[in-house]
Formats: C-alpha cells, sequence, structure tokens
C-alpha cells in the first residue's frame, strides 16, 4: 500500500500504523502535490518500483475540503 499525501509525515505516520496494525502488508509513504502532473507520475512510478504494479489508485483530495466545513 502506497500513502501519497501533500504532508508526507502524515503519509509516514499511516503507513507506520498500517504495517504496525497488519505485519504482513507492506506500507510506505511518499510526499505528492497533486497539482503538479510530475508529482503524480513519480507517485505511480514510485508504486510500480516498490509493488510491482499498480492495481488502484484512489484519490481522496475532496475529504481535506469536506472537513473545512
Amino acid at each position: 500500500m502506497l500513502l501519497a499525501d501533500v504532508n508526507e509525515e502524515a503519509a509516514k505516520k499511516g503507513a507506520a500504523l498500517i504495517t504496525d496494525r497488519y505485519p504482513n502488508v507492506k506500507a510506505t509513504a511518499v510526499k505528492v502535490d497533486v497539482s503538479k502532473e510530475s508529482d503524480i507520475k513519480a507517485v505511480v512510478d514510485t508504486a510500480v518500483k516498490e509493488f510491482g504494479r499498480l492495481d488502484i489508485m484512489v484519490s481522496l483530495i475532496w475529504m481535506s475540503r469536506l472537513a473545512s466545513y
């Protein structure tokens, strides 16, 4: 599982939480600014490098906007 967020520390904490709770699950984190195409491509490249492929990609950027309402 690859967690990507503009807040890299939060993504790292999430990845650590996943690996702590599920030791057989590989989780890693990267920083991404979804407004930059190069960052998105880098996330895909990292997923392929770390896991051999990308099966599913989900964007939850909208959730941060809900929190502000």
